[in-house]
């Protein structure tokens, strides 16, 4: 019997409260650890997880920090290049002050 066959059962379904938790330990944590591998070890061992699932959340989470990080970085680039309203897609207002007056 090959290792597939060994898990081959539905897969488990982890709280989103383990998950997160798992997720922030590895997050606050890694500095105190050689690598990052070493700190996803031992905190799945500890939370009771699969290394390899808080391997995933690990990588998932920084890949969604750069985006929000570019996404940011876009706005403010448009707010500062073009004078954009970032919520609303136009260009913002000559003078906001007046309009309130």
């Amino acid at each position: 019997m090959g290792p597939a066959e060994l898990n081959a059962g539905p897969p488990t379904v982890i709280a989103a409260e383990l998950k997160a938790r798992a997720l922030r330990l590895v997050l606050e944590h890694r500095s105190e650890f050689p690598t990052t591998t070493a700190a996803v070890q031992a905190v799945a061992k500890q939370v009771g997880v699969g290394k390899e699932s808080l391997r995933r959340w690990v990588a998932q989470a920084e890949v969604d920090a750069a985006v929000q990080d570019a996404v940011q970085d876009a706005v403010q680039d448009a707010v500062r290049d073009r004078g954009v309203d970032p919520g609303s897609h136009r260009p913002a207002p000559a003078d906001r002050a007046k309009r309130h007056l």
